[in-house]
Parts: structure tokens; sequence; C-alpha cells
């Protein structure tokens, strides 16, 4: 069997790690800014804050679990995370966002899933 590390699941998880903590600062930092990336027009840079907190413990949560090698879990949690980018192309598709905006949340899903699945595949062989 290959080592953890050297699957795509690993490496997608650390993306989704790099990529969530990422978007808390960017959300922090310029929350219009982020708001016009992430798809949505803000009037409010306090809800784009509690999406970039949201963001934040996410990536840290994420990271601890990576970190310690906690694979079942980090397996469960990339496949209950779909919810998040769905529920997010929803949201920017009733807003209105642009086609590569709603591609961009459609792709976040489809890494979440392929790192369950990849996860998932790992740990079925490790038994």
């Amino acid at each position: 069997m290959k080592p953890l590390n050297r699957t795509i699941g690993f490496y997608l998880a650390f993306l989704i790690v790099i990529a969530q903590l990422t978007n808390g600062v960017r959300g922090l930092i310029d929350p219009m800014a982020f708001a016009s990336y992430f798809g949505l027009p803000s009037n409010d840079g306090g809800w784009v804050q509690v999406y970039a907190l949201r963001a934040l413990f996410l990536g840290a949560f994420a990271a601890a679990l990576l970190w310690r090698r906690e694979i079942s879990a980090l397996r469960w949690m990339s496949l209950i995370a779909l919810l998040l980018p769905l529920g997010d192309l929803y949201l920017v598709w009733n807003a209105g966002a642009t086609t590569p905006i709603l591609v961009r949340h459609a792709l976040i899903a489809l890494v979440l899933l392929t790192t369950f699945v990849s996860l998932h595949r790992w740990l079925a062989r490790a038994v």
C-alpha cells in the first residue's frame, strides 16, 4: 500500500486547507473585494467576515486532522463539506453570478468529492 502522502486525497486535502485559510484571510482583510471574487454583491462587509471566520475555522480544523493523520475524520469532513460549495453555488446563482464563478464553486465541490473518494479508498486498503 502506498503511503498517505502519495495519494491524490492527501494533496487535495492540503490544497483545501490552503484555500480555506487564504479565503479566510482575504475575507477579513478586504471583505468587499472578496465578496466580488466569491460572486456576491455585498454592501455589508460583516457578512463576508462571518464567511471568512468560517473558512478560517474549517481550514484550521482540516489542517489539524491532516497533521494528526485523522484520515477517517478528514474523509467524512470532505464529504459533509460538499454542502458548502453546493449551497454557495445555489446562492451565487440566485444572485446572478457569472458562469466562471458558478463553475469555480462546482469545481470546489468536485475537489471535495474526489478527496472523499481518494481518502475512502486509501482507508479501505489500509485495513
